[in-house]
């Protein structure tokens, strides 16, 4: 069914839940991992990515596993956990490539640990074991991982490099990110719409907490001490990087920088458990209320959906209540209700229309001009991979306009607002009798009353008269 793909996201929810459980645990106890497992799983970015068939929900996950396996390494101590981090960091490489910015700052954190205790080591025996239990790792992630890098490094690059400063980055960022301005309105985003006001709120709680002078009780009994000031290195490593790089890129689609979300969740639960003291349990409540309440009223069917409270700070807006689910039109985000959107219809017919016999191809290139809701690139490409259809399906600009064979159009508001301009700018064209595209005969009528109309480019062979 539709939902069917979704359900992987649930699945990885509750593993990243616990996982996160884990990680605040080896911090300060099960308060910590409890209070960082619910703070994580009421963020509004990762409540809406958990409704949407796309990878960051799992690319959260990989984050998790692999800080919990290092952390749990002991400096590459243990062979078990370390093997374990490598196979997670493959699979992690393998899930996006954005991946190793969360996760290169722990891996060297976990390497000087290593190396500080081989030098602090009586024997030579336990410098070999780390020495070999990193390499071997180092190897796992690699077999996993290398051979596609390798035999796909050119098209991941000129992907990523699109994706993050190229034509398509510029769709959804500022095209200067480094201006005081952009900058702060990067980060209010983060708050807003990532973390929630009361999210952040707890998170410089907890820094605060864990700047608090223990005593030797504290020490004991809240994870704080020598041991405690590494795993806030390490969990501010994997946070520090990521965000820095994120806000320095035209692109700033929040969804990017979620693999911050572990570590800054484990910071807050462990910092608020040292806070609160005894008091522990009244706040664990007072949060878990509070952050399980704004997602629940302005989620589908939560009575504050699609009602946006937000303030102005220095003319850049702080969203004070974010609805983690607005989107409607009966469509999911990457797998629409086919009965209500004819997307296998409509991809049948751009592959029924082409000359097979002519073209000199295996599959055809397919584009949506404009991205709007049942028809978008996302749910074109989830589609004709879900029937297995020989089609490719990518985005399109005028820059690489020529590089597709059929483009589709719905008729009306021209989708996305970000790219409407350059959406219609691609249809100026398209429709332009000197260009050589033919609008083939067939049209979708789509249910909120709008059509969907194909374009061949000249160089397509086709069967049917234009």
């Amino acid at each position: 069914s539709d939902d069917s793909g979704l359900l992987v996201n649930l699945v990885a929810l509750g593993m990243l839940l616990v996982a996160t459980y884990a990680l605040g645990t080896a911090a300060a106890g099960p308060r910590a991992g409890l209070l960082s497992a619910i703070v994580l799983g009421s963020y509004p970015i990762l409540i809406g990515l958990v409704h949407i068939l796309l990878v960051e929900t799992v690319m959260v996950l990989l984050v998790a596993l692999t800080l919990l396996a290092l952390w749990r390494s002991e400096g590459f101590h243990k062979a078990g956990w370390s093997s374990l981090a490598g196979v997670l960091t493959g699979l992690g490489l393998l899930t996006k490539v954005f991946f190793v910015l969360f996760v290169i700052g722990p891996w060297l954190v976990t390497m000087w640990i290593a190396w500080r205790q081989s030098v602090e080591a009586t024997t030579t025996a336990s410098r070999r074991t780390r020495i070999f239990n990193l390499l071997v790792a180092l190897l796992y992630a690699f077999a996993l991982a290398g051979i596609w890098y390798a035999y796909n490094w050119r098209p991941m690059l000129a992907r990523s490099m699109s994706a993050a400063v190229g034509a398509e980055g510029a769709l959804y960022g500022p095209t200067d990110p480094l201006q005081w301005r952009n900058l702060w309105g990067y980060f209010l985003s983060v708050v807003g719409l990532g973390l929630a006001p009361f999210g952040f709120l707890l998170f410089l709680w907890g820094v605060v907490g864990l700047f608090k002078a223990p005593t030797q009780r504290d020490a004991l009994t809240t994870g704080q001490g020598e041991t405690a000031k590494l795993l806030a290195l390490f969990l501010t490593s994997s946070l520090v990087l990521g965000y820095a790089v994120f806000t320095t890129l035209p692109n700033q689609d929040l969804k990017h920088v979620t693999g911050i979300l572990p570590a800054i969740a484990v910071l807050t639960g462990w910092g608020v458990t040292v806070a609160s003291g005894r008091r522990w349990r009244l706040v664990t409540a007072l949060a878990t209320l509070i952050m399980v309440a704004q997602v629940l009223l302005a989620t589908v069917p939560g009575a504050l959906t699609g009602k946006i409270y937000a303030i102005s700070i220095f003319e850049k807006p702080l969203v004070l209540l974010y609805g983690a689910q607005p989107w409607h039109n009966d469509t999911r985000y990457a797998a629409p209700n086919r009965a209500a959107w004819p997307i296998r219809e409509v991809l049948q017919y751009a592959l029924a229309v082409t000359d097979w016999e002519r073209l000199e191809r295996d599959r055809i290139r397919v584009a949506a001009i404009d991205d709007a809701p049942g028809i978008e690139e996302y749910a074109l490409r989830f589609e004709a991979y879900r029937q297995q259809m020989p089609i490719a399906v990518g985005p399109v600009s005028r820059r690489n306009l020529a590089d597709y064979d059929i483009l589709i159009h719905k008729t009306g508001v021209l989708g996305w607002s970000p790219r409407q301009a350059e959406a219609e700018q691609v249809l100026i064209i398209v429709e332009n009798e000197r260009a050589g595209y033919s609008r083939l005969p067939r049209t979708f009528p789509l249910p909120d009353g709008t059509e969907v109309h194909l374009y061949a480019a000249p160089s397509l062979p086709l069967v049917v008269s234009p």
